[in-house]
C-alpha cells in the first residue's frame, strides 16, 4: 500500500512540474509579443544609427549622398516604429472593455459599435 507521504510527495512533484511548464510557456509567449519584438527593433535601430554616425565621423563613408540616403532610410524606419506604437496605443482595450478604432477619413479616435 502507498504511504501517505508518497502521495503528498507525488502531488507536490506534479504541482512543481506544472509551475515550471507554466513559467516556460509564459516566457515563450512574452518573447513573441509585439512589445518584445519592438524593443529588439528599437535597439537595432539605435545601434545602426550609431554605426552610421561613427562611419561618417571616421571617414569610412565619404559619399554624402549615400549618407543622406542611409539617414533617410533610418528615419523612415523610426517613423514606422512610431506609427506602430501609436496604433498599438490607440487599439488597446479601455477600462470599459470597448475597443477604440481610428476613423480613416478624419484620423481621430471613434467609438466602436
Amino acid at each position: 500500500m502507498s504511504d501517505p507521504l508518497d502521495i503528498v510527495g507525488f502531488i507536490i512533484g506534479v504541482i512543481g512540474l506544472l509551475a515550471v511548464v507554466c513559467q516556460l510557456l509564459y516566457w515563450t509567449v512574452q518573447n513573441r509579443l509585439p512589445k518584445a519584438k519592438l524593443r529588439v527593433l528599437e535597439e537595432t535601430l539605435e545601434e545602426t544609427e550609431n554605426f552610421l554616425t561613427r562611419c561618417v565621423e571616421e571617414g569610412r563613408l565619404t559619399d554624402e549622398r549615400k549618407a543622406v540616403e542611409f539617414r533617410d532610410a533610418l528615419d523612415v524606419d523610426a517613423s514606422a516604429n512610431f506609427a506602430f506604437r501609436f496604433y498599438e496605443r490607440e487599439h488597446t482595450p479601455t477600462i470599459s472593455g470597448t475597443w477604440p478604432t481610428v476613423c480613416h477619413s478624419t484620423r481621430m479616435t471613434c467609438a466602436s459599435k
